[in-house]
């Protein structure tokens, strides 16, 4: 191989490194945000989780119209949080579901209120502060799930990248090794 050829494939092998580097970031990215999303709408569906039991209680001490209307709406709010929750494993769809499940028996909960005698409506608000605290706790395990799924995709990168750097590094040295004793060679023949 000439020394020219040589000198050209040390130039090009940082460049496939820095493109592959860079493709292996964006695919990271990429992923990396779509977790980061599902994680917040986790936490949205916290706060309106929250917001519904503070409205929940607020309708079960005073029974207000107004009140019964924010109920629904913050209700249909966190239906429409729960939809787009996309899973992406096994464990993500299942808590997905079971988020969907419990949002669908809040709302069969909350047909049941208007109606109720006193001692059945402190029946039905047990049960809505209990489904309350359940769909808080799934949405935990869906951010936590969100959480772990980045640290897990930043660590696989920062090896990836890492050993691509002492393969590089190596590659490098090696070629640079074998270009300096062929000029050194070379010159030493042309000195003779």
């Amino acid at each position: 191989m000439q020394i020219k050829t040589r000198l050209l494939l040390l130039a090009i092998l940082p460049a496939a490194f820095a493109l592959l580097v860079g493709g292996l970031m964006w695919a990271n990215t990429a992923a990396v945000d779509t977790a980061q999303r599902h994680a917040e709408i986790a936490a949205k569906i916290r706060v309106a989780n929250f917001e519904l039991s503070i409205l929940t209680q607020e309708y079960l001490l005073y029974g207000t119209p107004r009140t019964e209307i924010q109920l629904r709406a913050r209700h249909l709010s966190m239906g429409e949080l729960l939809a787009r929750l996309e899973p992406d494993i096994e464990e993500e769809y299942e808590l997905a579901e079971s988020l969907r499940r419990s949002h669908e028996e809040l709302a069969d909960l909350y047909s049941l209120l208007p109606g109720g005698r006193t001692e059945a409506r402190a029946q039905i608000a047990g049960a809505l502060l209990i489904k309350a605290q359940d769909i808080r706790a799934k949405a935990e395990q869906f951010a936590d799930i969100q959480h772990r799924q980045v640290l897990e995709l930043r660590r696989r990168t920062d090896i990836i990248i890492l050993a691509g750097l002492f393969a590089l590094a190596v590659l490098c040295i090696g070629l640079l090794t074998i270009l300096s004793r062929r000029l050194t060679s070379g010159l030493g023949q042309l000195d003779d």
